[in-house]
C-alpha cells in the first residue's frame, strides 16, 4: 500500500464557494464510478476536469479554486488521497456507510453577518436544509450538493422564480409564492440574525466550519423528515394523540346527533364545541345543523 498525504498547510484556502464547484465535484464522482480501479491517479483526473471545464492550462483552474488541485481533494469530506508504490499521487471516493451505520444528525448555523453567508454546506443525497421562522424547506433530492450558503439560498429563489413564470397559479398561490421569493432575498441582507437547520439522516453533511454551528446527533425522525430529540419526539407524539382524540370525539358527537334524529332531514350536522357541565361531569355538545342556530345537547 501506499502513504497517506496529508492535508493543506500552506494557509492557502480553497473557494468551495466557486460557481462550478459543484459541477466539479459531480464530475470528480462520476470519473471515478467509471475506472475499474480502487485508486486513480491525481495527474489524470485534474487535466481532464481542467480541459473538460474550459480553462485552458492548469495554472487558470487552479487561480479558479485559490490552490492546487490536490488541496481541493483534500477539502472534500469523502475522498482520500495517498502517495502509491510507484509514488504517484493517487485518490479514491470514500463509499457511503451502510444504512444501519446513519447517525442522524442536526446542524443549526447562525446567520447574523454577511459573511456568514459564506460558509460551505456540503448537503449530502439525504439532507433537507429548514429556514424555521419562514417554515420554508430545501428538500432532499437524493443529489449531493456543495456551496456556499448563499448560493444554496439563491438556487432556491431562482428555481421558485422559474416555477412562478411557468406554472398556471391562481392569483393567491402566485401571491404567496412571490412573498417568500422576497423574504429570501432579504434573508441575502442580513437585515437581522436568522437560522440555517439541516437534517440528515445518514449524518454526511458538513458546515466549512464550527464557529456558529450546532451540532446534535442520535436524534429521531419526525414529522416531514426533520430530526427531533427524544422529548420533542415525545411532544409530537403527544400533540398528534392529541389530534386523533379530538377528531373521535367530533365522530362520535356527530354519530350522536344523528342517531337522536337532530339532522333535520335536509340539514347537515357540524360539532361545533363541547364543554363540561361544571359539577355534573357530563359533556355538552354544539350541533350546528344547515340553515339553524347552534344547539347545544346533553351528553347523557
Amino acid at each position: 500500500m501506499g502513504r497517506p498525504v496529508s492535508g493543506p498547510g500552506n494557509g492557502r484556502r480553497i473557494d468551495l464557494s466557486h460557481q462550478e464547484m459543484e459541477r466539479l465535484v459531480t464530475e470528480l464522482e462520476e470519473m471515478y464510478a467509471s475506472q475499474p480501479g480502487e485508486w486513480i491517479t491525481v495527474a489524470a483526473i485534474a487535466n481532464y476536469l481542467c480541459y473538460d471545464m474550459g480553462y485552458e492550462d492548469m495554472d487558470e483552474f487552479e487561480d479558479a479554486l485559490s490552490g492546487t488541485f490536490i488541496e481541493f481533494l483534500q477539502c472534500l469530506p469523502h475522498v482520500e488521497t495517498m502517495t502509491d508504490e510507484l509514488n504517484r499521487l493517487v485518490y479514491k471516493i470514500k463509499p457511503s456507510p451502510p444504512r444501519e451505520e446513519w447517525v442522524p444528525t442536526r446542524m443549526t448555523l447562525s446567520i447574523t453577518r454577511p459573511s456568514d453567508l459564506w460558509v460551505v454546506l456540503h448537503k449530502s443525497a439525504e439532507a433537507m436544509a429548514e429556514i424555521p421562522h419562514m417554515e420554508f424547506e430545501i428538500s432532499r433530492d437524493g443529489k449531493k450538493h456543495i456551496d456556499s450558503v448563499y448560493n444554496h439560498i439563491a438556487a432556491a429563489i431562482f428555481n421558485l422564480g422559474c416555477y412562478v413564470r411557468s406554472a398556471p397559479l391562481s392569483t393567491d398561490h402566485f401571491g404567496k409564492i412571490s412573498e417568500t421569493i422576497d423574504q429570501l432575498n432579504r434573508l441575502l441582507d442580513v437585515e437581522e440574525p436568522w437560522e440555517l437547520v439541516v437534517h440528515d439522516a445518514s449524518g454526511l453533511s458538513a458546515f466549512s466550519r464550527e464557529e456558529g454551528v450546532v451540532t446534535e446527533a442520535g436524534l429521531c425522525v419526525g414529522d416531514g423528515g426533520r430530526l427531533v430529540t427524544q422529548a420533542e419526539s415525545a411532544a409530537e407524539e403527544e400533540e398528534a394523540g392529541g389530534r386523533k382524540r379530538a377528531a373521535e370525539e367530533e365522530a362520535e358527537g356527530e354519530g350522536r346527533a344523528r342517531a337522536r334524529g337532530d339532522t333535520r332531514e335536509r340539514g347537515v350536522v357540524v360539532v361545533v364545541g363541547s364543554w363540561v357541565l361544571p359539577g355534573t361531569g357530563k359533556k355538552m355538545w354544539g350541533l350546528q345543523c344547515q340553515s339553524t342556530q347552534t344547539e347545544w345537547f346533553n351528553d347523557c
